[in-house]
């Protein structure tokens, strides 16, 4: 069993997960607390994470909000090629 506090790729990827509401596993958990002990870009991260959720959120609130298809399609292949690097 590896305990060692994650990298900070490895942290956010945590980081983002717990956002989203899944239920990270006892040891990533205390890795990613510990990480975010130590890093203060992650933790700028996972503050500016917690407020684009929340105005996402409040965005899907308007009815009269909708995204464009083509530009919907262009934010997630930036997104996946980021990913993939």
């Amino acid at each position: 069993m590896d305990i060692r506090p994650p990298c900070c790729k490895d942290a956010t990827l945590l980081a983002e997960r717990r956002l989203q509401n899944f239920k990270l596993p006892f040891w990533d958990q205390v890795g990613l607390r510990v990480h975010l002990l130590y890093c203060r870009y992650c933790r700028r991260f996972v503050k500016q994470s917690r407020i684009i959720a929340a105005a996402a959120a409040k965005m899907q609130q308007h009815e009269s909000f909708t995204l464009d298809p083509a530009v919907k399609a262009g934010w997630e292949a930036a997104i996946s090629r980021k990913l993939d690097q």
